[in-house]
């Protein structure tokens, strides 16, 4: 079996942030055969429905990107009804659900953050970058510097 490439950060012109139609990226989609379609609009969380629509052979998962007050945050959820409720968001990471069906993971993790989140735990995680399908990692050096939650 190949492994799943998965596009975890995707805005549409829902999310106010993109020029890309929910058009083009149905499309793209079905040009691909993508088996999995995730897409993390700013407060936003229309795409999900018109994906889920166009693309019935295709898993949608359900996420969102909210500005929490310490960073943005993509919240992933099997549960589509919670990340529906978090379209209007405007509190700290310690306000979200933290369960087995959602997972939450910072947006800009190399980007400085609104508030010190030196008290949360972290995971150790260097970032990767998916170019033309090869997955590049940043030098060992560099990884230490960037952690994501």
């Amino acid at each position: 079996m190949r492994p799943l490439k998965i596009d975890t950060h995707l805005h549409t012109r829902y999310s106010g942030s993109s020029s890309l139609a929910i058009e083009t990226l149905v499309q793209n989609a079905r040009d691909t055969r993508q088996r999995v379609v995730v897409c993390t609009d700013h407060a936003d969380d229309h795409a999900y429905d018109r994906l889920r629509r166009d693309l019935p052979r295709t898993l949608v998962i359900p996420a969102i990107e909210v500005e929490a007050e310490e960073s943005d945050l993509l919240v992933y959820s099997a549960d589509r009804d919670y990340i529906h409720s978090l379209c209007d968001f405007h509190g700290s990471i310690k306000e979200l659900r933290r369960d087995e069906k959602t997972a939450i993971v910072w947006a800009h993790p190399c980007v400085s953050q609104r508030a010190d989140l030196s008290h949360l735990r972290f995971a150790e995680q260097g970032p990767l970058r998916v170019v033309a399908g090869r997955v590049h990692r940043p030098h060992r050096a560099a990884r230490g510097r960037h952690r994501g939650l």
